[in-house]
C-alpha cells in the first residue's frame, strides 16, 4: 500500500524516476525486462529466455500494473526523460511478449508507445549528430 501511495505522489510531483522505482517494487519486476533481446529468427519480436509458463509467472506483476506503466511512459516521453520511458517500455514489452498476458487495448497502447519512443529516439539522435 505504501509503494502505491509513493507511486501516486511521485507521479503527481513529476518525480518519474521515483515513480518508476515504486512501480517496479509494486510489480515485483526488478529483473524483468533486463534480459530482453531481439529474436534472431524474427526481427522485432521480443523474447525472454525461459519457458512460457515461467514467463507468464514472471510478468504477472507487470500485467497487474500495465496501465500505470503506460501512464509513466507517456509522462516520461512528454518530459523528455527517454531513459525512464525506456526502462518502463522494456518491462511492459517483456509482459507483452508473453502470449495472452496483456489485454488487446494494452497491446495496442504498448505498440503505439514503442513506435513513438523509437521515433523520438531516432529524432534525438538525428538532432544531436547534426549539431
Amino acid at each position: 500500500m505504501l509503494c502505491r501511495l509513493e507511486y501516486e505522489l511521485a507521479m503527481q510531483s513529476g518525480d518519474l524516476k521515483r515513480a518508476l522505482q515504486s512501480l517496479v517494487t509494486l510489480s515485483n519486476s526488478k529483473s524483468i525486462g533486463q534480459d530482453i533481446e531481439l529474436s534472431s529468427d524474427a526481427i522485432g519480436v521480443l523474447s525472454i529466455t525461459a519457458s512460457q509458463q515461467a514467463k507468464a509467472e514472471a510478468v504477472h506483476g507487470i500485467v497487474k500494473f500495465a496501465a500505470e506503466f503506460l501512464n509513466l511512459i507517456d509522462a516520461a516521453d512528454a518530459t523528455g526523460q527517454a531513459d525512464i520511458a525506456g526502462q518502463a517500455l522494456k518491462r511492459l514489452a517483456a509482459a507483452g511478449a508473453v502470449e495472452g498476458a496483456l489485454q488487446p487495448h494494452e497491446l495496442r497502447g504498448l505498440s503505439l508507445r514503442l513506435a513513438t519512443h523509437g521515433e523520438l529516439t531516432r529524432l534525438a539522435v538525428g538532432v544531436s549528430t547534426s549539431v
